[in-house]
C-alpha cells in the first residue's frame, strides 16, 4: 500500500474518470481492483512471458515494457476522445430537443422493441469502465518488474509472482481508497446540484464530463509523447530499471 501512494498515471485516469462520470461506488472499487490485478498479470507475462517462452534476457523485456506502457496511454487518449465527444452530444441533444420523452415511455409500457435508452447507456457505462481498467493494466508496475526480474536472477521465480501479488493487492486497496473517495465526493455534488440546479444541472453535468475526457486526453497524449523522449512524472521509473545510470 505504501508503494502504491505515489503519483502514477493509473490513479489519475482513474480518479478523474469517476469525479467527471456517474459510477456506483461499488463499481469504482471494482474497476481499482481490476486495474490493479491486470497490472500484476501483465508484468508477469511481459517479464516471465518473454523470458521462459521465447528466451529473452532480462534486460531484452524493457522494450516489450515500454510498448505496453504506450499502448495503455495511447488507451487513455482514445477513451478521453470517446467521453468527450459523448458528452458533447448529449449536451447537443439536451439542448437541442427533449421532445419523444412521453412517446418513448408509452411505447416502451405497451411494447418491448428493444433495449431501452437506460439499458443503452449503462451498456456504454460499463464498456468504458472496462477500457479504462484496460488503459490502466496495460502499464505494469515498475516495482512489479523490478521484483520479477530480481526474483529470476536469484532463481526464486514464483517468489517473485507472490510478490507481484502482494504488490497488486496493496495497490487495489490504495486505490480503491480513492475511487471511494471519488464517487461518494461526485455523487454528493450531483445531488446538491440536481436539488439546487433544475433541469439546467443536466446540461452542466455534461459539461463537466467533457472537462474530465480533455483531461484525459491531455494526459494520454502527454505520457505518450513523453514516453519517446524524457522520463514523465506521472509514468514513475518508465524505461529506468534497465537503463545505465
Amino acid at each position: 500500500m505504501f508503494h502504491a501512494a505515489g503519483p502514477g498515471h493509473g490513479k489519475v485516469v482513474l480518479t478523474t474518470y469517476l469525479l467527471t462520470h456517474g459510477a456506483r461506488v461499488r463499481r469504482g472499487i471494482a474497476m481499482a481492483a481490476a486495474a490493479a490485478f491486470l497490472q500484476g498479470v501483465v508484468a508477469v507475462v511481459l517479464v516471465y512471458g518473454l523470458i521462459y517462452l521465447v528466451g529473452w534476457l532480462p534486460r531484452d523485456t524493457s522494450g516489450a515494457v515500454s510498448w505496453s506502457e504506450r499502448l495503455s496511454y495511447a488507451l487513455v487518449a482514445g477513451i478521453g476522445l470517446v467521453l468527450a465527444l459523448r458528452a458533447l452530444r448529449s449536451a447537443y441533444a439536451l439542448v437541442t430537443s427533449r421532445r419523444g420523452e412521453a412517446t418513448t415511455a408509452a411505447c416502451a409500457h405497451d411494447h418491448d422493441h428493444g433495449p431501452t435508452p437506460q439499458q443503452l447507456d449503462r451498456a456504454k457505462d460499463l464498456r468504458t469502465s472496462a477500457a479504462v481498467v484496460v488503459s490502466v493494466g496495460l502499464r505494469p508496475c515498475s516495482g512489479a518488474i523490478l521484483v520479477l526480474v530480481f526474483a529470476k536472477a536469484l532463481g526464486i521465480a514464483w517468489a517473485g509472482v507472490g510478490a507481484v501479488a502482494a504488490i497488486s493487492a496493496g495497490t487495489a486497496i490504495a486505490v480503491a481508497c480513492l475511487a471511494l473517495l471519488a464517487t461518494n465526493a461526485r455523487n454528493l455534488a450531483a445531488a446538491a446540484i440536481s436539488h439546487s440546479g433544475g433541469a439546467g444541472w443536466q446540461i452542466g453535468a455534461q459539461g463537466v464530463a467533457l472537462v474530465g475526457g480533455g483531461i484525459l486526453i491531455a494526459i494520454g497524449g502527454s505520457l505518450l509523447a513523453d514516453s519517446f523522449a524524457a522520463s514523465h512524472p506521472l509514468a514513475s521509473n518508465r524505461g529506468g530499471l534497465f537503463s545505465p545510470p
